[in-house]
C-alpha cells in the first residue's frame, strides 16, 4: 500500500493489515514499522460501535460500549470492574460484547486476542451496514495518525493551554475547538504540518485522535 493509498482507502481491512506488513519491511525505518497499540484499535472499535444507533439503543450494548470506552480512555482499571463473563453474549448484541471483551483483553494484556476480537467486531458491524466503510477507515485515520509520516511531537509544544484543550475534549469526546488547539500548539513553537493540518482541515474526530492523544501523552 502506498501513502496515498492509505489516505483515500475505504478498505477497512486493508488499512487494518498496512501494520502487519510494514511491521516486517526491513527497508523502513523502526518508527515507521511501528504497530497500532492494542489501546488504539479497542478505541477504533468503540467509536465503530458509536456509529451504529440501533446497537446504542440496547441498554445492555450500550453500557458495555460505554465501559469499554471508559477503560480504553484510561488505560486504568475501572472502578466497576466488568468480566466477559459477567455479560450474556446471547443477550448482548455481538459486536457490543466483544467490544467489551476487547478490552478486557487489553487491560488483561492479551494483545492477540484483543486483535482477534476487534476484527470480529468490524466484520460484525460491517455486516449489518455496508455504508459506514468510508467512516471507520477515517475514524481509524484519526486515531493512528498516517503510518508512512510518523511524527516526532517535541515536548515544548505541550504547553498547559494545550494540555487542558485537549483534556477538555478527550474528556467530553467533543472536538470542535480542534483549530484552537492548532492556535495553541503553533504559539508554543509546533511546524509540523501533519499536525497543524490535523487540527484545522474539516474531519471526524474521536476519543483517541492521534494529536490529541501526543499532546496529552498517551500511548
Amino acid at each position: 500500500m502506498t501513502e496515498a493509498e492509505w489516505l483515500e482507502s475505504d478498505d477497512p481491512y486493508l488499512l487494518l493489515d498496512v501494520q502487519r506488513t510494514r511491521a516486517n519491511d526491513q527497508q523502513l525505518p523502526l518508527r515507521a514499522r511501528a504497530r497500532f497499540s492494542p489501546r488504539q484499535v479497542g478505541l477504533w472499535i468503540v467509536a465503530c460501535c458509536r456509529q451504529d444507533e440501533e446497537l446504542m439503543e440496547g441498554s445492555r450494548e450500550r453500557a458495555a460500549v460505554e465501559w469499554a470506552g471508559r477503560v480504553l480512555g484510561s488505560a486504568i482499571e475501572c472502578a466497576e470492574a466488568w468480566e466477559p463473563s459477567d455479560a450474556d453474549p446471547y443477550r448482548m448484541g455481538a459486536a457490543a460484547y466483544r467490544c467489551l471483551c476487547v478490552a478486557h483483553c487489553v487491560l488483561g494484556g492479551d494483545d492477540a486476542r484483543a486483535a482477534s476480537l476487534a476484527r470480529e467486531a468490524l466484520e460484525i458491524l460491517l455486516d449489518v451496514d455496508a455504508e459506514p466503510y468510508l467512516l471507520f477507515c477515517d475514524l481509524l485515520r484519526d486515531i493512528v495518525g498516517n503510518p508512512f509520516r510518523p511524527v516526532t511531537f517535541s515536548p515544548a509544544w505541550r504547553t498547559s493551554t494545550a494540555v487542558t484543550l485537549a483534556a477538555q475534549m478527550y474528556e467530553s469526546r467533543e472536538f470542535s475547538v480542534m483549530p484552537i488547539l492548532a492556535d495553541a500548539l503553533q504559539d508554543a513553537g509546533c511546524d509540523s504540518a501533519d499536525v497543524l493540518n490535523h487540527c484545522r482541515v474539516p474531519g471526524v474526530h474521536v476519543r483517541g485522535c492521534w494529536v490529541v492523544d501526543l499532546v496529552l501523552g498517551k500511548a
